[in-house]
């Protein structure tokens, strides 16, 4: 059973440097998983993502965010597993465990959260049409944005 996510609702200095080296290792990764995942990912996976995704969306409706962000987690491991490289999804295990708390926190305000579904949204599209680069692009600008939400240069 996958563990239920809704950590303290503080983050200390430590953790926020942390945060900022473990995120662009992080926008590195899931982007070449990204553009990796276009080439390999099978009909079923694709499947699979989509169905995710639509219940990620059931429970951004639902305001159930740690719903949402299971489900969030699921769709970004989905995709670094339809990379078929064991050393990206060994080091995304390492890495998404590291930063998951800040994560979370990232879509705490209404606006964010709005704009990562919107994210999210273009993401499963670009994934469908099978178009690594943009996919890269997007799935970099996505951790991008929650990174600069965490630093506090957004609202």
């Amino acid at each position: 059973m996958a563990p239920s996510y809704c950590p303290s609702s503080q983050i200390s200095v430590a953790d926020n440097a942390a945060v900022s080296v473990d995120s662009v290792r992080v926008k590195v990764r899931d982007a070449l998983a990204g553009s990796l995942a276009c080439a390999e990912i099978s009909e079923a996976e694709l499947a699979e993502i989509a169905a995710l995704h639509y219940e990620m969306l059931a429970q951004y409706m639902r305001r159930d965010l740690p719903g949402y962000f299971r489900l969030n987690q699921a769709i970004h491991a989905a995709i670094v597993a339809a990379a078929r490289n064991p050393i990206l999804a060994a080091t995304y295990q390492s890495l998404a465990a590291r930063i998951r708390r800040a994560r979370y926190f990232a879509n705490l305000s209404d606006e964010r959260w709005q704009h990562a579904v919107a994210e999210h949204e273009a993401i499963l599209q670009t994934l469908q049409a099978r178009d690594g680069p943009r996919l890269a692009r997007l799935l970099e600008e996505h951790l991008h944005n929650k990174s600069v939400v965490l630093r506090g240069e957004l609202p």
